[in-house]
């Protein structure tokens, strides 16, 4: 009669097992910062614009402002605000509609045109204000010309 052996049955070393759970998390933990880090480094981009003015022009009752952007997110320009002899006027942004201000070192030019009867005086000081969609606003200053 011949008697049967059970087989042995081999189970991984216990090491082994450990290094395998190892592996596992860090690749766990890897894929879950990637995917969460991924996402809110979008919240810490931010738009660093700032504003040159070309000219002030007293027969276009108009500036013309250069915007820079040294920043790591776009900037859209939504309009701006002129004063004139320290009242406040109403103004017209051109070109129309969201003006974009690209990320890292882009330019824009927008033209901030006076919507009221005030009267700009050649030789006086023109200071306005560019509203961006973000809620931030870039301040400008220039001397109006003829």
């Amino acid at each position: 009669m011949k008697l049967r052996t059970r087989a042995k049955r081999r189970a991984i070393s216990p090491i082994l097992a450990e290094v395998a759970l190892i592996a596992i998390t860090l690749v766990a933990a890897t894929a879950l910062s990637g995917f969460f880090f991924g996402e809110m480094s979008g919240y810490t981009k931010s738009a660093t614009v700032m504003a040159e003015v070309s000219v002030c022009s007293v027969s276009a009752s108009s500036c013309v402002v250069t915007l820079s952007n040294s920043g790591t997110a776009n900037g859209y320009v939504e309009g701006c605000t002129l004063h004139n002899a320290g009242i406040q006027s109403a103004a017209v942004v051109s070109p129309t509609g969201f003006v974009e201000v690209t990320a890292g070192g882009g330019t824009a030019q927008v033209t901030c045109s006076l919507t009221s009867s005030v009267s700009a005086v050649v030789g006086s000081q023109a200071v306005g204000s560019i509203q961006l969609d973000d809620g931030f606003t870039v301040p400008f200053a220039a001397t109006w010309s003829a």
